[in-house]
């Protein structure tokens, strides 16, 4: 590809355009090796760290050759740079220590488009002291400031109000967005303006909002001004459909969307809502065909995209039938396009590993481990310790065996830390310490969490019937309405 682009006129914003995309490639396969070969045991040798090394060094000339090229079409054809490159340099570049190259780039390209969110943010970013050793607490803070300092109103409050509801802070985006629906109200030939985007947008937050709440009145609001505007392209309907679903009369729900998508076959926000309407009805197979449908309108959707994998992992969890090799592979694919376009999405991850977990369990301890990192919580330690546990058990390899057990064993110790009397962590620990030939241990720990129902199940389950009797019926007798 290289030689071929060679032959091309090199001023040309064609060229340029194309080698960019080439440079960006191979910057992405690199980032790719290095991240896999440091899961693997070898990258502690010196042969793999000089070869990580090596990438890395790739990359900061890689970058540097996309800085280039991108200055280059910045002087030319402006329109043709993507945010996406300028973002990606800019990560490259505090990760690589080529601030300085990436600063003017900034600069270069704020000079053209004054008003990218996303390159504000990193110039902002750029700023700090230590633009590498930024928290993600005082990120946080960076870019709710860049955002409070866009000049123009709607703008400002939309985009404030899709920062706190993305951080979770739901009162706070309802307040922005409320602005934007208030401002709407007044606004003349709405369909002009040119922040027409960021307010159907805010406008539909504000409505998924309300529903959520319960705060009808509010719903009725906002289809009003959804009406007279055409905030929803369908006069109303789409968020008539949206609210008389959220009142669970899904036949007129159904019967409502069924006229937008009429209007509109070429919609995913539709055939994404009337998934949700046909499995609320039963309807399994429409509600299928309706998510695949609005995934193939539109294939970069993050949340349409988990809402497909999520419905193929529960078809094929709950399938009465062996599942094929075909629909896994279908399920599985799905679901890593959707893990790329959610990034972080823990949920998603948690279902991918799950799904993963007989055929490639090393990988999928991998990711468990990565996500007890991201986010040390009781949940995560159990099902990485439980993984482990399992993946030690069925392999008959006494090194890896080994290695698994030590993973299970830091995972359950990590989880005891946070609650030492949580139940579920207890019954997976003891599973564990009698898999590694330490049930010695388990009556200890049983007895120090004072858990009556603990020591009846472990009793059960090593078959000792007569002492879980006794213990149930101390159970009973101390408290006669346990259901236990």
């Amino acid at each position: 590809a290289q030689n071929e682009l060679d032959k091309m006129p090199a001023s040309d914003a064609e060229t340029i355009n194309l080698k960019l995309a080439l440079a960006e490639s191979q910057i992405q396969k690199l980032q790719m090796s290095i991240a896999q070969n440091e899961r693997l045991d070898s990258a502690n040798s010196n042969d793999s760290q000089d070869n990580q090394q090596k990438s890395k060094d790739e990359i900061k000339k890689l970058t540097q050759t996309v800085i280039g090229l991108l200055e280059n079409l910045l002087d030319t054809k402006p329109e043709l740079v993507q945010q996406s490159s300028v973002v990606g340099v800019c990560r490259n570049s505090i990760l690589n220590d080529q601030l300085e190259q990436s600063k003017q780039l900034v600069e270069k390209y704020l000079a053209k488009f004054p008003d990218n969110i996303a390159i504000n943010i990193y110039k902002n970013v750029f700023n700090e002291p230590d633009p590498g050793d930024i928290t993600q607490e005082r990120y946080l803070e960076i870019e709710e400031k860049t955002l409070s300092e866009i000049s123009e109103p709607i703008r400002r409050a939309a985009n404030l109000g899709i920062f706190y509801r993305r951080n979770g802070e739901i009162s706070k985006a309802a307040e922005q967005f409320t602005k934007v629906l208030e401002a709407a109200k007044s606004t003349e030939d709405i369909q002009k303006n040119p922040e027409l985007k960021n307010i159907k947008l805010a406008v539909s937050y504000l409505l998924d909002i309300a529903l959520a709440n319960g705060k009808q009145d509010i719903a009725e609001n906002i289809l009003n001004v959804a009406r007279d505007k055409n905030l929803d392209d369908f006069n109303g309907m789409f968020f008539d459909a949206r609210i008389t679903a959220s009142k669970q009369d899904y036949k007129n729900a159904l019967i409502k969307i069924d006229e937008c998508i009429n209007e509109r076959p070429i919609s995913s926000q539709l055939y994404m809502l009337r998934s949700s309407i046909n499995a609320a009805l039963g309807n399994d197979y429409a509600y299928m065909e309706d998510i695949t449908k609005a995934a193939n309108l539109n294939p970069l959707d993050g949340a349409i995209a988990k809402r497909l994998a999520i419905a193929l992992y529960s078809r094929d969890k709950n399938s009465k039938n062996e599942v094929s090799a075909t629909q896994m592979n279908e399920t599985r694919d799905v679901m890593e396009k959707a893990i790329a376009l959610n990034q972080g999405d823990l949920e998603l991850l948690d279902l991918y590993t799950r799904y993963i977990a007989a055929s490639e369990p090393s990988r999928a301890i991998a990711i468990r481990q990565d996500m007890l990192t991201a986010v040390p919580s009781m949940e995560n330690a159990i099902m990485l310790g439980t993984l482990a546990t399992n993946v030690a058990i069925d392999t008959s390899d006494p090194n890896e065996k080994e290695f698994y057990f030590d993973i299970a064993g830091s995972a359950f110790e990590q989880a005891k830390e946070i609650d030492p009397n949580n139940r579920d962590m207890i019954l997976s620990y003891t599973k564990y310490l009698r898999a590694i030939g330490r049930g010695d241990l388990v009556k200890p720990l049983l007895e120090e969490s004072k858990d009556d129902f603990l020591v009846a199940n472990d009793l059960f389950q090593e078959g000792d019937f007569e002492g879980t009797r006794k213990v149930l019926e101390r159970i009973y007798s101390n408290e006669p309405n346990n259901a236990i």
